[in-house]
C-alpha cells in the first residue's frame, strides 16, 4: 500500500504490469488509475480473466474502491504475433506504446526492425523515438 501512495497516486499514473503465463508465454496488462480501468494486452489475443481479477483485487485493496468498479478490457485490434516466440517483442512494443500515451501503431511483421531497435537501445542506453 505505501507503494501505491507514494508512486501511483501522486503521479496518477498508469500501471504496467507484465504477466507470465505458464513459462510460456508473456502479455501486458495495463491498470490506468486515472480511469479506473484494467486493460489486457496479448498477441495472441487470449482471454486471462484470472489476471484481471487479481489486479481488480489488488487495486481493491490499495485504493479501497470496490473491485467491481474497476472496468476491464480485452483490446483486440492490437497486433497479432505470427509464432510463439515473440510474444516478449510484443509485450515491450505494448509497454512503450502505451506508457508514451501513443496508438499501438506497430504490425506483426516489424518483428526484424523492433529487434533491431530495441537492441540498439540497450546497447546505447536510451530509448529511441
Amino acid at each position: 500500500k505505501q507503494w501505491y501512495q507514494r508512486r501511483v497516486r501522486a503521479s496518477k499514473d498508469i500501471i504496467l504490469v507484465p504477466v507470465n503465463i505458464d513459462n510460456q508465454h508473456w502479455c501486458l496488462a495495463v491498470i490506468d488509475v486515472r480511469v479506473r480501468t484494467i486493460l489486457y494486452y496479448d498477441s495472441l489475443r487470449g482471454d486471462n480473466q484470472e489476471c484481471i481479477t487479481a489486479l481488480r483485487k489488488f487495486m481493491y485493496l490499495q485504493t479501497g474502491i470496490p473491485s467491481y468498479r474497476w472496468r476491464a478490457k480485452i483490446p483486440k485490434d492490437i497486433p497479432v504475433q505470427s509464432n510463439k516466440s515473440d510474444c516478449g517483442l510484443f509485450l515491450l512494443e505494448f509497454a512503450r506504446c502505451l506508457s508514451r500515451d501513443e496508438m499501438i501503431s506497430f504490425h506483426g511483421d516489424e518483428t526484424v526492425r523492433l529487434r533491431t531497435r530495441i537492441s540498439r537501445e540497450i546497447v546505447e542506453n536510451h530509448l529511441i523515438d
